[in-house]
């Protein structure tokens, strides 16, 4: 419903008004509708983005920015799922597959976990393209993430690098 059927439908049962097409009410409040309707869209908008299930855009944006990787190249289903996920974090799953799940989460793709509980070691080979930056950010993330008990080593596919943590 617009601002104007609205505020037409709060204004009739007062019978105050002459709310007739056409009468000074009438052009009032199709000037106020003409003002409210877009900033009411925008805070609509504003509403949708605000929430995982119904981001669209922006609102998936500004939250994979903060959990490590824009992954514009995906779908919006798929990008809500891997934000949902991320905001789960580790946890108590600090298992190969909980590793994955979280990895996945902050937008890296080509993950597979080993690990050798032996030598308290777990290895991570990420096959994703990554820039410096990038790669930089994910070492940051995997390594608050780590267990304390454990060691990790992160090998990455995009240039043979290997980092001990």
């Amino acid at each position: 419903m617009t601002s104007y059927a609205s505020m037409k439908q709060k204004l009739l049962p007062l019978g105050l008004y002459s709310l007739s097409s056409g009468s000074e009410i009438d052009c009032e409040l199709k000037a106020y509708a003409a003002g409210l309707d877009p900033l009411f869209d925008k805070l609509d908008l504003m509403e949708r983005e605000a929430f995982i299930p119904t981001a669209e855009t922006f609102g998936l944006t500004r939250r994979e920015e903060f959990f490590g990787r824009e992954r514009t190249d995906l779908s919006a289903q798929r990008r809500r799922k891997r934000l949902i996920a991320a905001e789960r974090c580790m946890g108590d799953d600090a298992t190969p597959d909980g590793f994955g799940v979280f990895l996945n989460s902050c937008g890296l793709e080509g993950i597979i976990v080993d690990e050798n509980p032996n030598s308290r070691l777990i290895t991570i080979y990420i096959g994703d393209t990554l820039s410096p930056g990038e790669k930089r950010l994910a070492v940051q993330k995997i390594a608050r993430e780590i267990p304390a008990h454990l060691s990790a080593r992160l090998i990455f596919a995009c240039d043979d690098s290997t980092v001990d943590i």
